[in-house]
């Protein structure tokens, strides 16, 4: 890749990412130039200013701007940057934000590779080639392996095209729209579906994995799947064949041919799927809380000023903002979404019910502090988000949705959005973003909401949930988690400081990542022992946890987003469950042979999703622990969720994360997020800090990375020996160890020096 040099005199250059962070030495991101050269914008073009020409978040100085190149680049470790491509051939594909630039630089190193462009056509990466002549006879299908070597799954792309030359416009430059009619694909022609029942299967695949077409004997979880789109292609199957089949069976079989036969024994079976019917309810009558709304109120009866469940989203806007638009399109998601206009009073019969409110207004004026100076401005911000962010709800007035709009400068903003758990979760970010670009983009464009009305709402579910619990198809689901979790209790990790009983469970957290291609041999690993990323993660985490506390039997929680009709995927709500995953380590066996138990024990959770995790504490007469979650002490998460997760785009404008110092305590003692990205995996560890020094967690995360690491370097080693210590900590360890065998050494010297003075003494 061509080298641009280093910065002149004068002049600074950024390096970011899309949350307008530095990213580190070797990393991909947008350049940004400033420093005393920099214009303050284009003339009469207020809107390519605003995109263009943003405030310096690193610069102090009043009026400090930074000019969006649009140029992709690295830096190298000498100093220098190198020219990756442009922003405008970034694209996103199941979720993932990718530099087109990098595919082609990866593929233009490869000895046969002449030129080569990739680019996104009908959600699909397409790579056209053309070989030197000494490489004529290369294959296509040659390219996948190369590429696994080197790059994540997702950035592999789904055809490769040999092509004799490019396509040029007249002034010379690649002509990416005339590609697609340039070449032929040379790559294996792939076996259509055959018969209604797998074309109808294959239509559900290419939908969720975002493809044009899918052979009928390629893998599901080859093509990109994970264990939530398995969930969804179960989902929408059992919708469309009206048969349950479990989950297991695509594990077993991920193939179109092989789900199809699994659905066709299930109806010659005729195993018909028993749980009621989820379908809207009257509104005349009083509308039960789910289980999970429940635990919630009832915590609050107890501490009724609580803000423990509050959940704050700050977006930084930076640009041409139509606040009215804003306004609208939040005013429209209210409006759409019943559970966002609920409170939550009691019945009669003093039991609590949702009381769903016809209208609730949403007001969005604009709190200027633009006015106050540049080094008291940010501070001023970051407490108002933190103060609005920590107030408390209450449940029985509401409402329980809170929007505030502040203006740091001209074209320069904090929106921030405060929502209380119990009617919003992870998987409800995803769709207030969605529907907030979609209504706010079609207003500024002079149109309606576009938005269809929904079939079903949150209380309906939680009717359903009620229902379901009643009815004959719940006992075989309660009898497997009260076998499953019989004896299980709680584990405790060695702490840096004894668990107060007045613990008020503050958290902090600490950040890391797991290289790309680490994470690559992990998704690799996984294959070829018929598990997902999640389950290799997952018993890496359990196995770390064996190690530092002892205990044989691990019990970790993992969240999971429990919307298992397709009905259910649209809305906002509190939908997500609570799975207790209950392990028995072994410390002499293999690492293959934990992740094979764990992802027995995974995939007979995820049959058995739809029993409330606070309906099994109350049954199983688990012991409840004040303010944490019973049973589970640690949680284990992968974020996967569809659509690329929060993710706004804003027309005019550009987006990031606003961070502010808002403490809403833990509700585990530790708890694991971990994300896949263009980068690697991206861990978060969220940790009680009356428990934990940081120095704990840091040497925990590094610990966790080194045992990924060590499982697939030495697969016939027992758990119970995989290496959990850096050489440098080894050596450290080391040089301990000898200065207290010196410093033993020489007390007994002394302590013999001692006694024999005293018996002369004696004589």
């Amino acid at each position: 890749l061509p080298s641009i040099g280093r910065p002149i005199a004068n002049t600074l250059v950024y390096l970011l990412d899309s949350a307008f962070q530095p990213v580190p030495v070797g990393v991909v991101g947008e350049l940004y130039l400033g420093g005393l050269g920099t214009a303050r914008g284009y003339i009469g073009q207020a809107g390519l200013t605003a995109e263009k020409f943003l405030p310096d978040p690193f610069n102090s100085l009043p009026g400090a701007r930074i000019y969006r190149t649009g140029d992709l680049a690295r830096s190298q470790a000498d100093g220098s940057l190198e020219y990756v491509g442009r922003r405008d051939q970034q694209v996103k594909i199941r979720g993932y934000r990718i530099e087109l630039g990098e595919i082609e630089a990866i593929l233009g190193m490869h000895p046969g590779v002449q030129e080569c462009v990739v680019q996104l056509e009908e959600e699909q990466l397409i790579a056209y080639i053309v070989l030197k002549q000494t490489w004529q006879e290369m294959n296509a299908g040659a390219w996948r392996p190369y590429l696994e070597e080197r790059l994540p799954a997702y950035m592999i792309p789904g055809r490769f095209v040999h092509l004799s030359a490019l396509p040029l416009t007249a002034n010379g430059k690649i002509d990416r729209g005339a590609l697609a009619e340039s070449g032929k694909e040379e790559e294996e022609v792939k076996e259509l579906p055959q018969g209604a029942m797998e074309e109808a299967i294959a239509e559900i695949w290419a939908a969720l994995l975002e493809q044009k077409r899918v052979g009928r004997h390629e893998s599901f979880f080859d093509l990109g799947g994970h264990s939530l789109l398995a969930m969804q292609v179960m989902t929408r199957a059992r919708s469309l064949f009206g048969v349950e089949v479990s989950l297991r069976r695509l594990f077993e079989e991920p193939t179109i041919a092989g789900l199809a036969k699994r659905l066709r024994d299930a109806l010659a079976g005729e195993r018909p799927d028993e749980r009621p019917i989820l379908a809207s309810v009257g509104r005349e009558q009083d509308l039960p809380l789910s289980f999970a709304q429940q635990r919630l109120w009832l915590m609050e009866q107890v501490d009724f000023a609580s803000n423990a469940y509050n959940v704050p989203l700050a977006v930084q806007m930076t640009g041409a903002l139509d606040v009215e638009a804003l306004e609208y399109a939040l005013q429209e998601i209210v409006n759409r979404h019943e559970v966002l206009r609920t409170t939550f009073s009691l019945d009669k019969n003093q039991h609590p019910v949702q009381v769903i409110h016809p209208q609730q207004q949403i007001l969005l004026p604009v709190e200027d502090i633009s006015y106050l100076p540049a080094d008291k401005k940010a501070a001023t911000a970051r407490y108002l988000v933190t103060e609005e962010a920590l107030r408390p709800f209450h449940l029985n007035e509401g409402p329980l949705f809170r929007a505030r709009l502040f203006r740091l400068e001209q074209q320069e903003y904090i929106l921030l959005l405060t929502i209380h758990h119990i009617v919003f979760d992870g998987w409800s970010m995803n769709i207030l973003a969605r529907e907030m670009a979609t209504i706010y983009k079609a207003r500024i464009q002079g149109k309606k909401n576009p938005l269809e009305p929904l079939p079903l709402q949150y209380a309906d579910f939680a009717w359903w949930q009620r229902q379901f619990v009643q009815s004959q198809a719940f006992p075989p689901h309660f009898e497997y988690w009260k076998r499953q979790l019989q004896g299980a209790r709680a584990f405790d990790l060695p702490t840096d400081r004894l668990r107060s009983e007045q613990s008020h469970y503050q958290a902090k957290s600490y950040a890391f990542l797991v290289p790309s291609n680490i994470t690559q041999e992990l998704t690799q690993y996984g294959h070829k022992h018929s598990a997902t990323l999640f389950m290799v993660l997952l018993a890496a985490f359990q196995v770390l946890l064996y190690r530092i506390t002892g205990t044989r039997d691990i019990v970790v929680g993992t969240d999971i987003a429990n919307r298992m009709y397709e009905e259910t995927e649209g809305l906002i709500g509190f939908f997500v469950n609570l799975l207790a995953l209950r392990t028995q380590l072994d410390g002499q066996a293999l690492f293959y042979e934990v992740l094979q138990q764990v992802r027995e024990v995974v995939l007979s959770a995820y049959a058995h999703q739809d029993v409330p995790f606070d309906l099994l504490v109350e049954r199983l007469h688990i012991e409840r622990r004040q303010g944490l979650t019973p049973l589970v002490s640690t949680l284990f998460v992968l974020q996967n969720m569809p659509n690329g997760g929060t993710e706004v785009d804003l027309p005019g404008l550009a987006l990031g994360t606003f961070n502010a110092p808002v403490n809403l305590g833990s509700k585990f003692d530790l708890a694991l997020f971990v994300s896949e990205g263009t980068r690697g995996l991206h861990g978060i560890i969220n940790y009680s800090s009356e428990l934990f020094d940081e120095a704990t967690i840091a040497a925990l995360a590094q610990q966790y990375e080194l045992l990924l690491r060590n499982a697939l370097a030495y697969p016939e080693m027992p758990i119970h020996d995989l290496e959990l210590l850096t050489e440098e900590e080894k050596e450290q360890k080391r040089q301990e160890i000898e200065r207290r065998r010196l410093s033993l050494g020489h007390g007994i010297k002394r302590s013999k020096e001692k006694r024999v003075g005293f018996s002369n003494l004696e004589q």
